[in-house]
């Protein structure tokens, strides 16, 4: 069963007021119970729409609020608390990495590790196949290389999949389809793009909360990765 303190999230904020990721209620918690008594308030709470008006809360204040009819709340040795949904780090000014590294690892994730010609799931038969070929300009990126099995991998060997003629970064002359191994001429199951990328750090929790809408809109979950690496970076 989940708990409680599992089923809530808290939108964390630099001191600019952007959002800069996700944390958990204990340490949310603990960032704002943190030097408290000293004048070194590590982070505050704050209270946007529609339950508040960016009202921003030290520990001492928010102690004092208690979850509303319906709502959670956190039971500490002394008393219930309200869960807090959004905070904000005092003295934090940076903006997490805005961009992806171009690694297999990455592309083992975009293509859901699976094979991107017969769409088999094998993720220790899988390699990376580059859809127009070195040999014939083929650049290592994001648009260029996809999952492949050993078997399609072989198969389709220095050739360039059906669909593909006039894709690329030069004019690719190809040879016979006659010469296919397979009953028909491969071709890809989708055609490979760069990822979007969240400017956000964590996973994106599968609820979003009305008072961290102001904060997370289309802009910061779909950003467009904005370059790709060296082949030398990746091999």
């Amino acid at each position: 069963m989940v708990s409680v303190i599992d089923r809530h999230k808290v939108l964390v904020l630099n001191n600019s007021w952007s959002a800069i990721g996700f944390t958990t209620v204990p340490k949310a918690i603990s960032l704002l119970y943190k030097n408290h008594e000293l004048d070194d308030i590590k982070a505050k709470v704050i209270t946007p729409p529609p339950t508040g008006s960016y009202e921003m809360f030290n520990w001492n204040d928010w102690t004092q609020l208690r979850p509303e009819e319906g709502e959670d709340g956190i039971m500490t040795t002394e008393k219930l608390l309200k869960i807090p949904e959004v905070i904000l780090l005092i003295n934090y000014d940076k903006l997490p990495n805005r961009t992806a590294t171009f690694c297999r690892r990455e592309i083992w994730k975009r293509d859901n590790y699976k094979c991107q010609y017969c769409g088999i799931r094998c993720q220790d038969d899988l390699t990376l196949d580059h859809v127009i070929p070195r040999s014939l300009g083929g650049e290592t990126s994001w648009i260029n290389c996809v999952l492949a099995c050993s078997s399609c991998n072989s198969q389709k060997a220095d050739r360039v999949p059906l669909g593909y003629e006039k894709h690329g970064p030069i004019a690719v002359k190809l040879k016979s389809h006659k010469n296919w191994l397979g009953k028909s001429p491969m071709k890809l199951s989708k055609e490979p793009i760069k990822p979007k990328l969240s400017l956000i750090k964590g996973k994106q929790p599968t609820n979003i909360k009305e008072s961290w809408k102001h904060w997370l809109n289309k802009m910061y979950w779909e950003v467009p990765l904005i370059n790709d690496m060296n082949e030398e970076d990746l091999f």
